[in-house]
């Protein structure tokens, strides 16, 4: 009988495409099998829990993260200073680098005096 399946036209290509569908099928279970276990596999965490604390730590160490719970934002170490390291870093950062809105005068001299004649024009003696 299926040699008579065989030479029918077309079978060939019917026993082809029912292997693929067969094919990807079972893909797609297996793929869904692994998805759903590791949705189902407690996550371990990777990431270091962070401190929570009402003020800075002592000792800190360049990189270090905590949590203030007195004004709850997330600090970061730099190396010199706390810095915010959440959405209030954009604040933080405008308040110590904002420029002073005092124009310095350019013809003022080294000294802040605003006369910028050498001592022998001021004796009023000629050339």
């Amino acid at each position: 009988m299926r040699q008579n399946l065989l030479k029918q036209p077309g079978a060939q290509q019917r026993t082809f495409s029912m292997k693929g569908v067969l094919t990807a099928f079972l893909t797609v279970a297996t793929l869904s099998l692994f998805g759903f276990a590791s949705l189902l596999t407690p996550q371990t965490a990777s990431a270091k829990t962070i401190k929570q604390l009402p003020h800075e730590p002592n000792n800190p160490k360049i990189l270090q993260v905590y949590f203030n719970t007195t004004d709850n934002h997330e600090y970061i170490y730099n190396g010199e200073e706390w810095v915010p390291h959440d959405a209030s870093i954009d604040t933080y950062v405008l308040k110590k680098y904002k420029k002073s809105k005092v124009l310095k005068d350019p013809a003022a001299g080294k000294n802040g005096s605003k006369n910028n004649a050498s001592p022998s024009t001021n004796q009023g003696g000629s050339k």
